[in-house]
């Protein structure tokens, strides 16, 4: 789901959570439901290897994949993970919640349910549900059963950041530390 309707939706729902809990909780709520995003810029940098820290590859990725996934030229073998989208994530938050019976994480906790629904109701409308992993664990499984198929788990990001000009740092040998838009 794009970022703009993160914001919309999200603040449409914490005007309700506002309304019934405090408007504090509610603008609590609506940036988790927006901020829970960072997590595709952290992976965005890891993925570049540094090269590339713009905010605006970020949308430009987001964009071609939109399009890749709209059209149904996303590949069977994309495997996506979002750190902060997993469960994980919301485990940590939640206890957090509880040990320091605190309402902000839960309503940091409810502003990332909040979101992760919207973000798998709009996999389900193209059938991508599970191109996300929702666990570390199940990403490491799965980029595993991929690798030992012969799928490379990477490739696509690989194409999209070609296809974009998106910088990547090389780290093959002999090349460690240079920058090009291509990757090994």
């Amino acid at each position: 789901m794009k970022m703009q309707e993160h914001i919309v939706y999200g603040g449409a729902a914490s005007t309700v959570v506002g309304y019934f809990w405090g408007p504090w909780n509610g603008l609590v709520f609506w940036l988790a439901s927006v901020l829970i995003d960072f997590d595709h810029y952290l992976d965005h940098v890891y993925r570049t290897r540094g090269a590339d820290w713009k905010v605006s590859s970020i949308f430009k990725m987001d964009t071609y994949c939109r399009r890749k996934l709209e059209s149904g030229q996303m590949q069977k073998g994309t495997l996506c993970l979002s750190l902060f989208h997993t469960v994980e994530a919301f485990a940590a938050v939640y206890v957090a919640a509880k040990y320091y019976e605190q309402s902000f994480f839960m309503f940091v906790f409810f502003g990332m349910m909040f979101h992760l629904f919207l973000d798998l109701l709009a996999l389900a409308k193209h059938n991508a549900v599970f191109m996300r992993a929702l666990s570390l664990v199940e990403y490491v499984i799965r980029r595993r059963l991929m690798k030992k198929k012969g799928i490379d788990p990477d490739l696509f990001y690989r194409e999209a950041f070609r296809a974009l000009g998106i910088p990547v740092r090389v780290s093959e040998a002999g090349r460690a530390g240079s920058t090009t838009s291509t990757s090994e």
